[in-house]
């Protein structure tokens, strides 16, 4: 039956200045890629759309994407479970998703990696630094 909830339940759809067309999915805001972002952008949502402190945080992130992607990989290869699964795969960039941050002020957030449609490898990152790795099939 959640099917069919999900078929008659009308989308929440925006479109913002910095990301596009955005759609509210459980919580949070999704902004798919683009032909200038190749990657997908999630923030955690409120009712009317992305915040200038989100904003701010993505700009800021996106000027050193090359930086946090090192750092991720980085982080990824010296964790033992994930090393040898990722082995010498080409990551791409799959998402950035900016969360809100324990102290409810900065704004902590994951990057999502993919060697191929099967496998997302995220690394969070709180204070820039990375802190926590994941796996999701």
């Amino acid at each position: 039956m959640n099917w069919l909830k999900r078929l008659f339940t009308r989308v929440t759809k925006i479109d913002d200045p910095m990301f596009g067309t955005m759609a509210l999915d459980n919580g949070s805001w999704l902004a798919l890629p683009t032909a200038d972002r190749r990657h997908m952008v999630i923030l955690d949502g409120n009712a009317t759309g992305p915040t200038e402190q989100q904003r701010s945080r993505y700009a800021e992130i996106v000027q050193k994407i090359d930086l946090f992607t090192e750092k991720a990989i980085a982080y990824l290869r010296s964790q033992r479970d994930y090393a040898e699964s990722i082995g010498t795969s080409n990551l791409e960039l799959y998402s950035v998703i900016i969360t809100v941050g324990s102290a409810g002020e900065e704004l902590d957030f994951t990057l999502e990696f993919s060697p191929d449609e099967d496998a997302i490898y995220g690394v969070d990152f709180v204070e820039d630094f990375a802190v926590n790795c994941y796996l999701d099939h």
